[in-house]
C-alpha cells in the first residue's frame, strides 16, 4: 500500500514540474503600423505559457512601464518612428518577437534636403517627400536632373523609395568631380508606382494606340508599346493607366489612377542597336494589358 500510494504521489510531482517548465510561445506576432497623421499605434501579441510578463522594446531599447500584452502609442511623434519588439517571459524563460515598423505617414512634395562634398570630390544629396498611408506598401519615384549653367538641364538617374522605409533617401554622384560646378533639382510631384525598377541599361518609352481588326468586323482594341528609349530632361514617369482602363480594377480603381509607371511617353528611341528584338504579349481575354507591366518594362529596358 505504501509503494502505490508513493508511486501516485510522484506522478502527481513530474506531471506539475512538466507545465511549469513550459516557456512561453508566441502564437501571434506584432504586425507594422503605417499610419496618418494625428492617429493612434497599437501593438499586441499573444502568448502561451504560465504567469507571462511582457516587457516592450524601442530600437532594441526596453520602453519604461510598457509591461503588458499590448503597447498603444497615441499621436506618435518622429522620434517614436521606429521598430519596436517585445520580451515575453516567465519562470522558465523568455522568447523575442518579430521586430514590427511604426511610420506615420505626413504628405509632403518631393524636396533635395541636403547637399555634401565628399572628400573625393563625389556629392552626396538627400532628398524628402512622403505620400500617404494608403500607398505605404508601394514605392516612389524621384527623377534628378543636372546642368551645369543651370540653362541646359539632363537626366541623371531616377531614384526610387520604399514609402515603408525610415531610412533618408539618398544618391552618391561620383560623377561630381569632372564638372567645375554642378547643378540638380528633382520634380517636386508625389509619383507613386507599384512595381519596382527595371533592371536593364535603357530608359523606357511607351505610348498607346488604337488598332482597327479588318478581318473581324473592324474590330477595334488598345496596344501598348515599350521600347528602349532616351531620356529628356523635364519628361516625367507616364501614368501606370490610362483613365479609361482604371475601372476594370474595381474598387482599386481610384488608387490605381494614381500611379505611375517607370516609362516616358512618347520617349525617343535608344539607336544604340541597329535592331530590337520584338516581343507580342497577349493579356488574354479575362486580362488587362497593364497587369504585367513591371515584366514588359523590364524588357524594354
Amino acid at each position: 500500500m505504501k509503494t502505490k500510494l508513493t508511486l501516485l504521489v510522484a506522478g502527481l510531482f513530474l506531471a506539475a514540474t512538466s507545465g511549469a517548465l513550459a516557456q512561453p510561445v508566441i502564437t501571434a506576432q506584432p504586425t507594422n503600423q503605417f499610419l496618418a497623421s494625428g492617429t493612434t499605434a497599437t501593438f499586441s501579441v499573444s502568448a502561451t505559457g504560465a504567469a507571462l510578463t511582457y516587457q516592450w522594446l524601442f530600437d532594441g531599447t526596453s520602453i519604461s512601464n510598457a509591461n503588458s500584452r499590448t503597447l498603444s502609442l497615441a499621436k506618435p511623434q518622429p522620434a517614436q518612428w521606429g521598430y519596436y519588439s517585445v520580451i515575453v517571459s516567465n519562470a522558465s524563460g523568455c522568447v523575442t518577437s518579430q521586430v514590427a515598423e511604426l511610420k506615420v505617414f505626413v504628405a509632403a512634395p518631393h524636396n533635395l534636403s541636403g547637399i555634401q562634398a565628399e572628400s573625393n570630390g563625389s556629392i552626396n544629396l538627400s532628398f524628402t517627400g512622403e505620400t500617404t498611408a494608403s500607398f505605404a506598401p508601394y514605392y516612389d519615384l524621384y527623377p534628378l536632373e543636372t546642368s551645369s549653367n543651370l540653362v541646359d538641364w539632363a537626366p541623371l538617374v531616377t531614384l526610387q523609395s520604399t514609402n515603408a522605409a525610415l531610412d533618408t533617401l539618398s544618391f552618391l554622384d561620383t560623377n561630381a568631380p569632372e564638372f567645375s560646378q554642378r547643378f540638380y533639382r528633382t520634380a517636386s510631384n508625389q509619383m507613386v508606382t507599384p512595381d519596382p525598377q527595371p533592371t536593364g541599361p535603357y530608359a523606357v518609352g511607351t505610348f498607346s494606340m488604337e488598332l482597327t481588326n479588318s478581318r473581324r468586323s473592324n474590330a477595334k482594341f488598345m496596344v501598348t508599346f515599350w521600347y528602349p528609349a532616351v531620356a529628356q530632361a523635364l519628361v516625367l514617369p507616364a501614368k501606370f493607366i490610362e483613365p479609361q482602363a482604371a475601372g476594370n480594377y474595381g474598387s482599386f480603381s481610384n488608387q490605381v489612377l494614381a500611379f505611375f509607371s517607370h516609362s516616358l511617353s512618347n520617349a525617343p528611341l535608344a539607336t544604340n542597336p541597329a535592331k530590337y528584338p520584338v516581343v507580342l504579349y497577349d493579356p488574354g481575354a479575362t486580362g488587362d494589358r497593364r497587369e504585367n507591366t513591371a515584366m514588359t518594362e523590364d524588357l524594354a529596358s
